[in-house]
């Protein structure tokens, strides 16, 4: 969404689905109540995504956590999807990478 010569390596912004009409300060208090820290989108996206950075000392162990906190908080917000689908694929990638 930023500009080319403005996008961080060490941060991702997630837009909520339109339909699901989630209320943003409610979600991300019910992610840092599932264990995991997000922040509020910026300017034109203010209360439709969230922002989660992912600098430091940051390694699989923690990424599985951060999503399925998340995949919990969506699902209590009635946002409707397959519990486990993104940690699958998550999972899936860290397979795919190692045998690489």
């Amino acid at each position: 969404m930023a500009d080319k010569d403005f996008r961080a390596p060490t941060l991702s912004v997630y837009l909520y689905p339109k339909e699901a009409n989630v209320d943003d300060a409610k979600f991300r208090a019910l992610v840092s109540e599932e264990g995991a820290y997000i922040a509020s989108c910026l300017g034109d996206y203010a209360g439709k995504g969230f922002r989660m950075g992912h600098m430091g000392n940051i390694d699989k162990h923690i990424l599985v956590s951060a999503v399925a906190a998340i995949e919990r908080a969506a699902m209590r917000v009635g946002i409707r999807l397959e519990p486990g689908k993104a940690l699958g694929i998550l999972q899936n990638g860290f397979v795919e990478e190692s045998s690489n």
